[in-house]
């Protein structure tokens, strides 16, 4: 019995002290856009701990020298066509297993390499975070979406256009990977 009031009264404190610490632990959003020290920030958000140690920021900037390596870096997509088309091509049976065969008619004028835009506050941006980049090429008939360490094989099933520069995808999954795309709305801006 004393070794059960002992555990309990650990658990207690183990909780209490948890509670306490999420507690004093304050976090303070600074909304952008706003400039500091010669960089614009979209967002910096400040949390505050019981410890100093405990501080940090989390910072969300604008990175406006195009030539600089973390600029060049999103726009390197590092993507070996010439290897890994034909290897998405063998899967086309796979598709035509699913869904017969796919679409000859699609326009050929889509095929490139499209990067996903973020929107905030009324205005578009590309976004690269930790965990690395992200696009999406059409090269008919194939979505293909480069997620952080894979790149990953999509079956165009149909493709509309909804506008004179919107397109609309309706997508299979290959291989049946956990990154699931079932659409895609395309927007020819540049």
């Amino acid at each position: 019995m004393r070794k059960v009031c002992l555990c309990f009264v650990a658990v207690v404190c183990c909780v209490m002290f948890f509670s306490g610490f999420v507690q004093a632990q304050t976090i303070d959003i600074k909304n952008g856009p706003f400039v500091e020290n010669d960089t614009t920030f979209l967002r910096k958000i400040y949390y505050h701990g019981p410890n100093p140690e405990d501080n940090h920021t989390h910072s969300l900037y604008i990175e406006k020298d195009r030539n600089s390596a973390a600029y060049q870096d999103f726009l390197n997509l590092s993507y070996d066509a010439e290897f890994q088309i034909p290897e998405f091509l063998s899967l086309v049976d796979t598709i035509y297993r699913k869904h017969g065969p796919l679409s000859t008619t699609l326009p050929k004028g889509l095929d490139g390499i499209y990067l996903r835009l973020y929107k905030y506050k009324g205005k578009y941006y590309l976004y690269t975070s930790c965990e690395g980049r992200d696009w999406r090429q059409i090269t008919c008939p194939f979505l293909i979406c480069k997620y952080a360490g894979d790149t990953l094989p999509y079956g165009i099933m149909r493709m509309e256009q909804t506008s004179s520069s919107t397109y609309h995808l309706s997508v299979d999954d290959c291989l049946d990977n956990m990154y699931s795309v079932k659409a895609l709305d395309v927007y020819v801006i540049d």
